[in-house]
């Protein structure tokens, strides 16, 4: 009894096992459908394949698109030289290791009047030449628009041609034009219209005169004068090479500048976006309106933002200014990066920085 017992027990084990098995087996093959099924791969059907070509059935609304590719970031560096004693040999190496971190492309700097045959001038412009440093002088007052025919502006010409006679004719690139008459007394007592006018008609007899002596003009602008005064403006840019717009919002660096592009690009005039590094407090500088805080990397990842939004190539960067990028705060100091000739940033070897630049 207990031996068929067994034998029916065994009997029975079998068919669960067999059982088992085929379930286990489906379960396998439906898997296996299921990832060919993902991967794309062609399931045989029950229905015979012929050997006919099938037409394939275009999906709606799906097209090719061609991939516009990224603008090219390339743009000139400039920095402001505001300090004339930097043309002193005790300070000169200082400023070119400066160019040299951030492979600053043109020199903006201020002389005293004076001997046009200074030994030190000649020095600087003979050492930026041998660097391919384009070197311009800094000039302008607020007072300069007093007048319409233009003086104080040409004085700065005739000056630049005797600096160019002396250094040599291919050691000055031209004139960068500071001339602000909204700081100035005749402003204040409400005679904006005046200077306005006098400041176009000045500035249309030097551009004349510095294109006759070959030279370059940079033409310094605050970021609102499209604000209030869009016509004279628009009529100011074509008295220029260069559009210098100093943009010193950093919560709307854009839009504070957009339209000076969009002018320059219809004028097909170059221009500048310039970046202020001087500290927080300084002439009432607050942290929104300078980089001395946030820093070099972050002025470039905002102007090359700005550089792509604004699709025009003639845009380029400038530092305000010299003596502030040497005396940037210790814990910055270590971040200081070299410019690379795309525009774009990369992190130096500080164990090779500047003394000048790094503690």
């Amino acid at each position: 009894m207990k031996k068929k017992i067994s034998v029916i027990w065994v009997f029975v084990l079998s068919i669960i096992i067999v059982m088992e098995g085929v379930f286990i087996g489906s379960l396998l093959f439906r898997n296996n459908i299921i990832e060919k099924e993902d991967n794309g791969e062609e399931v045989q059907n029950t229905v015979e394949n012929t050997d006919e070509p099938q037409n394939e059935v275009p999906v709606i609304g799906e097209t090719e698109q061609e991939v516009e590719p990224m603008m090219e970031i390339k743009y000139t560096k400039g920095v402001f030289s505001w300090e004339p004693g930097m043309i002193n040999s005790e300070n000169r190496e200082e400023m070119y290791e400066v160019i040299r971190q951030l492979n600053i492309d043109e020199v903006y700097q201020y002389f005293e009047t004076g001997s046009t045959d200074d030994e030190n001038a000649y020095m600087l412009a003979d050492e930026l030449y041998k660097m391919d440093v384009d070197l311009y002088i800094l000039a302008g007052e607020s007072d300069w628009t007093y007048r319409a025919d233009g003086k104080p502006m040409l004085d700065e010409i005739s000056r630049a041609i005797e600096y160019r006679d002396y250094w040599g004719a291919d050691k000055l690139t031209g004139i960068v034009f500071d001339i602000e008459p909204y700081d100035s007394a005749k402003w204040e007592r409400g005679k904006q219209d005046v200077l306005l006018q006098n400041f176009l008609d000045g500035m249309e007899i030097a551009y004349n005169a510095a294109k006759e002596a070959n030279l370059r003009i940079i033409l310094c602008i605050p970021a609102w004068y499209d604000d209030h005064y869009e016509e004279f403006l628009i009529k100011l840019l074509e008295f220029c090479d260069v559009a210098a717009v100093m943009n010193y919002d950093r919560a709307n660096e854009y839009d504070n500048i957009i339209n000076e592009i969009n002018y320059s690009r219809e004028l097909s005039k170059e221009i500048i976006c310039i970046f202020e590094f001087q500290e927080v407090g300084k002439y009432n500088l607050t942290d929104m309106q300078t980089y001395n805080n946030e820093g070099l990397e972050a002025a470039i990842e905002s102007f090359e933002t700005l550089y792509r939004k604004a699709g025009y190539e003639n845009l380029n960067f400038g530092y305000h200014y010299l003596r502030p990028l040497q005396e940037m705060p210790p814990w910055f100091q270590l971040q200081i990066f070299i410019i690379s000739s795309s525009g774009r940033a990369r992190f130096p070897n500080t164990a090779n920085s500047p003394s000048s630049i790094l503690l």
